[in-house]
């Protein structure tokens, strides 16, 4: 991905680690932004300075490093939430003797909503006016598909296998 794609997105969703936007504020030579709406203002500018080719080389590696580190920080904060799901249906076992059924039953249904509004779209054609709001619906159960993939076969499967090991001693 070249470095103006990745400031545009990195820049996207800097707003939510703000130690980070001080930093590529610095390198700017610019405030740290307050709020998002400042925050906003400052990846428009970087934007358009990338657009102009008027970011030096050293300042390109330097936010380069920082777009790392956000990623670095997102992926930590991504595991922290799937090891906080897995203690809470650990915590669930313990007290009550049995697995949240609720959480199996969700999951089922995401799943399920996710092939059948495949299915729909696929042998169905979508009246006028209404394509907005079934494809707005397709991305929320996408994520939930892929989220509900994720938890129960991701690549920390075996994590979560341990952690029942763990919790039945």
């Amino acid at each position: 991905m070249p470095l103006p794609a990745l400031v545009g997105l990195g820049l996207s969703l800097l707003p939510k680690l703000p130690e980070i936007w001080s930093e590529v504020a610095k390198l700017f030579g610019k405030e740290p932004p307050k709020g998002v709406e400042q925050a906003k203002k400052l990846a428009d500018e970087v934007t358009n300075l990338f657009q102009q080719g008027k970011v030096p080389p050293e300042v390109q590696v330097k936010l380069q490093e920082l777009m790392y580190q956000h990623a670095e920080r997102i992926y930590e904060l991504e595991i922290q939430d799937r090891q906080g799901a897995r203690r809470r249906e650990i915590e669930v076992v313990k007290a009550t003797g049995t697995k949240d059924v609720f959480l199996y039953f969700l999951a089922m249904l995401v799943v399920a909503g996710f092939f059948a509004l495949c299915a729909l779209l696929m042998y169905k054609p979508l009246p006028q006016g209404s394509t907005q709001a079934v494809f707005l619906l397709f991305g929320a159960l996408a994520t939930g598909f892929g989220s509900v993939l994720n938890y129960f076969f991701g690549s920390s499967k075996s994590s979560k296998e341990k952690t029942e090991l763990l919790a039945k001693k």
